[in-house]
């Protein structure tokens, strides 16, 4: 993971997940409630042209742009709490809830935190299964958040086990 970001008004604490188009960290705000910080960053990849680059972080900003109104008006998406860009360190960032602690939920401990995707919830699972009606159950939660995204035109295109998260108890 790259250097610590200093995002004004955040105490940013640790990184928590890389992706293809950035970096999540673990973060208080200046109430101290956590919360998750996304940097996407436009020279992320050395192996594309300047223009690819370019035109990979425009897309993502824009749907986050698109994303952001219809975040807080259904169950189910996740809140974009804030969003701002620092053009001059190349890179923007979002602020959005922070997903539950594997083991301990709501109690976060910055210390030992890992985030309950559903890919970290499978593999502290027995033999990485879920029940049927937890199946069921999970399956249902996402396909709920699809439906009124794709209700909003808006598609994500990115849809897999680690970017599903539980936030509250609610896949």
């Amino acid at each position: 993971m790259s250097d610590k970001p200093n995002i004004q008004d955040y105490d940013v604490i640790a990184p928590i997940a890389k992706g293809g188009f950035g970096e999540v960290w673990l973060a208080t705000n200046v109430l101290g409630v956590y919360q998750a910080i996304k940097i996407v960053k436009w020279a992320e990849s050395s192996k594309e042209s300047h223009e690819e680059k370019l035109r990979h972080y425009q897309a993502e900003f824009n749907g986050i742009k698109a994303y952001a109104p219809i975040s807080q008006k259904h169950d189910g998406l996740l809140d974009i709490f804030h969003a701002a860009i620092r053009e001059e360190a190349g890179y923007y960032y979002y602020v959005l809830p922070l997903a539950d602690d594997l083991v301990r939920g709501a109690n976060i401990d910055p210390n030992d935190y890992t985030p309950k995707t559903l890919s970290n919830y499978l593999e502290s699972g027995e033999e990485g299964r879920l029940s049927a009606e937890e199946s069921i159950d999970i399956i249902q939660q996402v396909a709920f958040a699809l439906h009124q995204l794709h209700g909003e035109g808006v598609v994500h295109r990115d849809i897999k086990p680690d970017n599903i998260i539980c936030v509250n108890g609610k896949w």
